[in-house]
């Protein structure tokens, strides 16, 4: 969908576009990579005719390839009715000259399907880049042109072809040989002059070989990145211009066609014809001569050479505010272009929502349009604004001014406010942008198209079954408060009154799919990177990724320093990533003294790039890094989409092996996370990746930090351990049918670790060790030589606390998430619970989808005080923040019921419960079977806000109950999913 290139069960996205099929459309930080728009493809269409073959062997002769990262070239001639297709996708030139000579030419059809050509040659190739150069070369009419229409969901080739141009950022040049008697009126070929006036491209009339080499290499040779600053098509007055540069002496460029309307091709013999144009091509004074012909001419502002014969192309140096007029010859129609080489860009796009990240090229005629804007390379403005224009450049709408968009890390940085669209006239529009500076402007102009629509905002939908869309919040609110009030008693088996769909697939209750990779840029992490891109396509070889049919997984880079986070790349082809992550981390500035970083804002858009989840995340860190800077926003909404893992290598200096900030400290407990310390040598990172990419069931996680022997007010007789006088001790929990068990044990000088399993054999854990240095150990634990169930595991380190974690790679997925009526599959699987502190006893309802057809039978939920922590910290400075983990309380324990599983994808639920009044708790849920095996043990930690916080509502307000109240046409626990209007989705 939206025009994406198919690639096996994926999708190659357009600028600005993600997910598997390229449908999401909300606030993503910018792929980095994805709209990296310095290097781009040249696309070459070649009707292969024999008449076509003078043509052949000059296409990429003499065009400057240093901006083009890629070259497609898609041969095609119809036959007969039989379409026969050779193409390919190449990285250099001297491979193309190659192709093009080695193509096969047919006696084909006097009319060819030109424009699906097009559309083909830019939907097969799936690493082409945007903003190609589109050169398509026939001697034919399209035969699959129809007449122009401008209501796009005729779906007719031209349009589909103008919508890839509009979202990819495509420009169309057309080489045009057609035999004499030709009919210039036909849609055939008056297709070509649309496409190009809507498209800001050009269309060149070829008469011969020698005409032809001069356009390919004067005019097209000249245009590696042209940006246009001003266009016009069907002109027929003249014409003043003001140049804008990107700095003085720049060449500024001027290419002036014949409307082709107005040509006539006229036949003297079988082998001579001639074009006769019945409009002339205007002049230019100040200006030089640099090409011409018979239907253009360029000029530039500075003189570089200047061709004999009939071709001309101006030059002239200039600077910003200068002037130039074309003059023309009344009753002569002609077209312009005047552009420069510069890698200073923008994209636009339109749409009716400003919390829609990307749209389209398209205003929809009738209603209210807003725009999303992303410059690339200009120097900071003081402001920015646009204004459309006819394609021939009258002036349709006043300039809307340009302001940052409220939303963080958008694709997309600035907004235009909404305008209405029924003036606009339907057809191809120009926007004409303006960027001011303390003193001067700069000027580009982009594509735009004015479309009808089967649909307005009178759709019945609304406006007829319903009177306001707020009828939709209306609704299923009060069908909410009824469900709580008739709740159906738990002595009957209970049925869900609407079944959530989307959890019957949710993706969690399968392993990971996404592995995001955070770098700090840290000086001392040099070693580090080096060895992780070293490693990085066998890292990926772990996750078997793709096969002949499949991508599977999508992979992520992010890094920071201690004033940005970037999106630096994300592909779902694992070559492709692993290629350009060595490029990438091979080249990434590194800083000292780098203690105070934005990582927050790393994980915030880690969690918005998740499209694949549960995404596994590894933030790389340096000990050394004490503080992350908070990111004006609520941090601690953290998603169950992923879990966070946080590498930290030693700095030498740091003695507490736990260190972190206590905001990451927090996020990797509540994502289930993991904290490995490594050294700054490590020379391979391997074996520990592989014991961590899909090995994501948390059975078993026990801490122990203090580090005395104290009588306290608080703790009253507590006795207070580490983990160096004496060892800990604590039950594992091993998993029946688990493909293996993880056991991974931190502490500061690891000395000895033991394990014994259920039936009392010991364990030779060093017989299972895959990583280990000073502080960690690793264990991969072949489980079909012990027996499962709960086990007893002690660590002993040399000073300190130590943590004792267990995880299974397994078949078995669990979901847990709450409602607040036993009869509600609607179920909130977030990170915050519900926020619940308005009221003191408000129950709800514990919700679980486990897989595999296990049942749970309790629930128990642990209290983790960080008051009571603090009161800790405060008595005993030297405990660190991870004491808050240490030990909970048991709360409460919880059978589970069986709910009906025809009506409820959640078809097991707790008693009603009423959650503490604690900002941490542990969730821990269990299931045996009748032998008395343990088949499930998972834990999970959740986060509430005391008291409730609106702030985390997108509207900033919250009910009786502590739910957040959406605004209008928004949905959702807090209020950010878009409603659309329908037939939109």
């Amino acid at each position: 969908m939206r025009f994406s290139v198919p690639d096996k069960n994926r999708c190659a996205c357009a600028p600005g576009w993600y997910d598997k099929y390229c449908g999401l459309r909300g606030c993503m930080p910018p792929n980095e990579d994805h709209v990296n728009i310095d290097l781009r493809s040249l696309i070459i269409v070649f009707n292969t005719k024999t008449s076509m073959k003078s043509q052949m062997t000059k296409d990429a002769n003499g065009v400057y390839d240093n901006w083009i990262e890629s070259f497609i070239v898609y041969g095609f001639v119809n036959v007969q009715s039989q379409l026969i297709v050779q193409s390919k996708f190449m990285y250099s030139a001297d491979d193309v000259v190659n192709f093009l000579n080695s193509f096969t030419l047919y006696d084909g059809d006097d009319t060819q399907p030109v424009i699906t050509a097009v559309q083909a040659a830019q939907q097969t190739f799936p690493k082409q880049r945007s903003h190609a150069t589109v050169l398509v070369f026939t001697d034919s009419p399209s035969s699959d042109a129809t007449p122009w229409s401008h209501r796009f969901t005729d779906q007719n080739p031209e349009q589909l072809v103008l919508q890839i141009s509009l979202l990819w950022k495509s420009r169309y040049t057309f080489f045009l040989s057609l035999p004499a008697g030709t009919d210039y009126t036909s849609n055939g070929v008056d297709v070509y002059r649309r496409l190009a006036l809507t498209n800001h491209g050009d269309t060149f009339f070829i008469q011969d070989i020698n005409d032809f080499t001069k356009v390919l290499l004067s005019v097209i040779g000249s245009q590696y990145y042209s940006e246009n600053v001003a266009v016009a098509y069907g002109k027929t007055d003249d014409e003043t211009l003001t140049t804008y540069v990107d700095n003085e002496g720049d060449i500024v460029y001027f290419l002036i066609t014949i409307d082709p309307s107005t040509s006539k091709f006229y036949q003297f013999s079988k082998f001579q014809a001639i074009l006769i144009l019945e409009s002339t091509l205007p002049t230019m004074a100040g200006v030089n001569l640099y090409a011409d012909g018979p239907s253009y001419r360029v000029s530039i502002l500075k003189v570089s050479y200047i061709l004999s014969a009939k071709f001309q192309l101006y030059t002239r140096p200039s600077k910003i505010g200068d002037t130039v007029t074309i003059s023309n010859t009344p009753g002569s129609k002609y077209n312009y272009r005047m552009f420069l080489q510069s890698k200073r860009t923008l994209m636009i796009f339109y749409n009716d929502d400003m919390y829609i990240d990307v749209g389209n090229g398209m205003p929809v005629i009738g209603v209210g349009m807003s725009a999303t804007m992303q410059t690339y390379n200009f120097p900071d403005f003081e402001s920015s604004s646009y204004e459309l224009r006819t394609f021939d450049g009258r002036f349709l709408r006043e300039k809307i001014y340009s302001y940052v968009r409220p939303q963080l890390d958008c694709t997309f940085l600035y907004g235009f406010p909404s305008w209405d669209s029924g003036n606009c006239p339907p057809g191809p529009a120009t926007s004409v942008h303006v960027f001011y500076y303390n003193g001067y402007k700069q000027q580009r102009v982009s594509t735009a198209y004015c479309i009808t629509s089967n649909h307005n905002p009178q759709d019945t939908y609304f406006h007829n079954i319903l009177k306001s869309p707020q009828d939709i919040y209306s609704m299923a609110r009060e069908k909410h408060e009824l469900q709580m009030v008739n709740e159906i008693s738990q002595d009957d088996v209970l049925q869900c009154k609407e079944r959530s769909i989307d959890a019957i697939n949710d993706p969690r209750l399968k392993e990971a799919k996404q592995l995001i990779f955070i770098l700090e840029q840290h000086m001392d992490n040099a070693q580090i990177y080096k060895t992780l891109a070293k490693e990085i396509n066998q890292i990926i070889y772990l996750t078997n990724a793709t096969n002949a049919d499949t991508f599977d997984w999508e992979f992520t880079l992010i890094s920071h320093d201690s004033a940005e986070s970037h999106v630096i790349l994300s592909a779902y082809n694992p070559i492709d990533f692993g290629e350009k992550f060595q490029k990438f981390v091979t080249n990434l500035q590194l800083l000292n003294n780098l203690d105070n970083t934005m990582g927050l804002l790393s994980i915030v858009q880690a969690q918005k790039i998740t499209l694949r989840p549960t995404a596994q995340v590894y933030y790389f860190t340096n000990q050394a890094v004490k503080t992350v800077q908070n990111v004006a926003r609520t941090w601690d909404i953290v998603s169950r989409n992923m879990e966070v893992n946080f590498i930290t290598i030693a700095d030498g200096v740091t003695t507490e092996i736990f260190a972190l900030p206590k905001e990451l400290e927090l996020i990797q407990k509540m994502t289930n996370g993991r904290i490995i310390p490594i050294t700054k040598t490590e020379t391979t990172l391997l074996p520990l990746f592989g014991d961590m990419i899909g090995v994501t069931a948390l059975t078993t996680d026990n801490e122990q930090y203090v580090s005395q022997f104290q009588t306290s007010k608080i703790f009253q007789q507590t006795i207070i351990q580490n983990c160096h006088d004496t060892p800990l001790v604590i039950n594992g929990f091993f998993e029946d049918g688990a493909d293996y068990s993880v056991v991974q044990v931190v502490g500061t000088g690891l000395k000895t670790f033991q394990m014994q399993d259920s039936n009392g054999a010991i364990v030779g854990v060093t017989d299972y060790i895959t990583y280990q240095n000073p502080n960690f150990v690793s264990m991969r634990v072949d489980k079909s030589k012990f027996a499962s169930g709960v086990w007893k595991i002690s660590a002993l380190t040399a000073t300190g606390g130590c943590q004792i974690t267990v995880r299974h790679r397994t078949t078995v997925g669990m979901l847990l998430g709450f409602t607040s009526s036993n009869t509600d599959d609607a179920t909130v699987t977030s990170q915050i619970i519900t926020q619940r502190s308005k009221l003191d006893s408000l129950p709800l309802y514990a919700a679980m989808k486990v897989t595999d057809g296990i049942i749970p039978t309790n629930l128990e939920i642990r209290e983790l005080s960080l008051k009571r922590v603090l009161e800790m910290i405060t008595k005993f400075p030297e405990i660190v923040n991870r004491k808050r983990y240490d030990q909970p309380q048991s709360y409460t324990n919880s059978t589970v019921i069986q709910r009906d599983s025809n009506s409820c994808t959640y078809n097991l639920l707790s008693e009603s419960i009423v959650v503490p009044k604690n900002e941490l708790t542990t969730w821990t849920v269990t299931a045996y079977n009748t032998a008395g095996k343990l088949l499930l043990h998972r834990i999970f930690y959740y986060y509430q806000h005391l008291p409730s916080d609106a702030s985390v509502c997108h509207g900033g307000e919250t009910d009786k109950f502590g739910r957040c109240i959406c605004p209008y046409m928004y949905t959702g626990e807090y209020c950010w999913d878009r409603l659309c209007v329908p037939p939109a989705t």
